[in-house]
């Protein structure tokens, strides 16, 4: 949280409020569009939109019609979760969903493998590519995504998430982390997979 002075400042010198600050992105992001448009361009340009971690707290957003408070800073779902949009007229089919786990260190395979290159091979890298995921296709989905932030951490698949600490939860029955499971057949299996 930036103190007030230090906040980015808005049009006439005001402070950005969130609001204002989608529109403003909102605007930005038509005009880079209709920029590629005018130069025909579109259809060889992937556009990728997502945020750094979760809204402020103050903020509510709606998922599949169910409330959801900002958790900004928090390792909750509300706190690191966060939509990736993705257009590439002509490749990506417009209004598809796609359900695969991403993470931020697929990124940077993902514009390797889109600009004909490859990732270093002199060192380790966590992420995959998912060009694969973007054109419709799903042969090998992420399995896990990691996350660490301030010394805490975590270790996520789709239906299970394991703090470094042993808090387990099943996400698809407790996306809100409100009781952490500690026995069960389903839950040893989860926990032993994401510890492994």
């Amino acid at each position: 949280h930036w103190p007030k002075k230090d906040e980015p400042p808005g049009p006439n010198g005001e402070h950005l409020k969130f609001n204002g600050m989608v529109e403003e992105m909102d605007r930005q992001v038509g005009k880079l569009t209709a920029a590629l448009d005018r130069l025909g361009l579109r259809e060889n340009t992937v556009i990728l939109f997502t945020g750094d971690n979760g809204t402020p707290t103050n903020v509510t957003s709606i998922m599949n019609g169910r409330k959801i408070k900002g958790g900004k800073g928090r390792l909750t779902d509300a706190g690191t979760r966060v939509p990736l949009l993705a257009s590439w007229p002509g490749t990506i089919k417009a209004g598809s969903i796609n359900t695969n786990l991403v993470d931020f260190t697929d990124f940077m395979p993902t514009m390797a493998e889109l600009a004909g290159t490859t990732v270093p091979r002199d060192r380790v890298i966590d992420g995959q590519s998912f060009v694969a995921a973007l054109k419709g296709k799903n042969p090998k989905p992420r399995q896990w995504v990691y996350t660490w932030w301030s010394g805490k951490e975590w270790l996520r698949d789709k239906d299970w998430k394991l703090y470094a600490d042993g808090r387990l939860y099943h996400m698809k029955e407790d996306a809100a982390e409100a009781k952490p499971i500690k026995k069960g057949g389903d839950a040893k299996a989860a926990r032993e997979k994401l510890a492994g």
